[in-house]
């Protein structure tokens, strides 16, 4: 009743992966709650880039629409379907599709959260700067933060000569332009969970943990360095001397990351806040001791521990005023004992 599921939002060439699930404040669509405007988070789920689902976010979905936010869920291609251009392409559709049509559902097209979990939150965090990079290369009062590298230059060029007429294929539409100024001004904040942001240092240890190298470089068109946040944002720190970048226009980032977690290392989002910070963005990183990778959106909410969802209302809702409305969120779904267990055998 409160969950619109599978929703397209590509209208040219779509996949089978262009759907969206919609998950609604209870109550949000009554006749006396037709004015209000809600908070949208757009959650992108993690998956290796692989096994991605918007049903990762179930979870997570539940609880912050039930405490007064529209979560909007989208699909998108996994390897082999397409690449990381594809992952960060489909997004952006979301995202526009989001800001198009999220006033039908009583949504705030002002106010969008885009958070992701793990492979998610690298997508999204990519996708972000390369958007910013975009809008600051049409504006003279910018600095561009993201650079390409000749070598990503001239895959890029490579790809759009050799796809100039290629209009049948959904790949020619791989490369479409980013979020424009627009767009982007309606994202009010960035959070990201789990982040593996530093693809370069972490390749060894994701081969050790299932995913192989020579995958890891497909996804990212053999090019991992162009695909990994932190690493654009040192060369930036690097290279650009005797000016700022102005990062004014970047929305409020906020990071979450478990201490225990040993399929990402926490270390992957301190580093990322570092150099956002030497950036000059605004930005907040939270270490929940204990967690593993998987916690903040599984295990935590099926037994009734919700500390990122109550983190993450406190900041959309601005801190103090945050009240927990909804107590029966925080009661297990399940038997402690039963998560437990099952943690003992989670890949993650």
């Amino acid at each position: 009743k409160h969950v619109i599921r599978n929703i397209p939002y590509s209208d040219s060439k779509p996949t089978s992966r262009n759907l969206l699930d919609i998950y609604l404040p209870m109550n949000s669509m009554k006749e006396e709650n037709k004015s209000k405007r809600y908070p949208v988070i757009l959650f992108v789920s993690g998956g290796a880039w692989v096994i991605g689902y918007k049903m990762w976010s179930a979870l997570i979905a539940r609880g912050l629409s039930r405490l007064g936010s529209i979560v909007v869920c989208p699909d998108y291609r996994n390897a082999p379907q397409g690449d990381i251009e594809c992952m960060m392409d489909d997004i952006t559709l979301a995202i526009k599709w989001t800001i198009n049509n999220i006033d039908k559902y009583n949504g705030d097209c002002n106010n969008i959260i885009v958070a992701g979990q793990s492979a998610g939150a690298h997508i999204s965090m990519c996708l972000l700067i390369d958007s910013y990079d975009r809008i600051c290369n049409n504006n003279s009062e910018c600095i561009s933060p993201y650079e390409l590298t000749p070598k990503s230059s001239s895959f890029h060029e490579y790809y759009h000569k050799n796809n100039e007429n290629k209009d049948n294929n959904h790949d020619s539409f791989m490369y479409r332009n980013r979020l424009n100024s627009y767009e982007f001004s309606c994202i009010s904040l960035v959070v990201g969970v789990s982040g593996p942001y530093n693809l370069y240092s972490l390749s060894n240890h994701l081969h050790k943990r299932g995913l192989d190298n020579s995958l890891l470089k497909w996804i990212c068109n053999n090019d991992i360095n162009r695909y990994s946040p932190t690493i654009q944002l040192k060369n930036i720190n690097e290279r650009i001397t005797n000016k700022r970048i102005n990062f004014k226009k970047f929305p409020k980032i906020i990071l979450y990351h478990g201490s225990d977690d040993c399929t990402v290392p926490c270390s992957n989002s301190i580093e990322l806040a570092d150099e956002f910070i030497k950036a000059g963005a605004n930005i907040d990183i939270t270490i929940y001791e204990g967690f593993s990778h998987t916690d903040p959106i599984l295990e935590g909410p099926l037994m009734g521990e919700n500390r990122l969802l109550h983190d993450m209302m406190r900041v959309i809702r601005n801190n103090d005023s945050y009240i927990n409305s909804d107590h029966d969120i925080d009661k297990p779904l399940v038997p402690k004992w039963l998560v437990q267990a099952a943690k003992r055998i989670n890949p993650f």
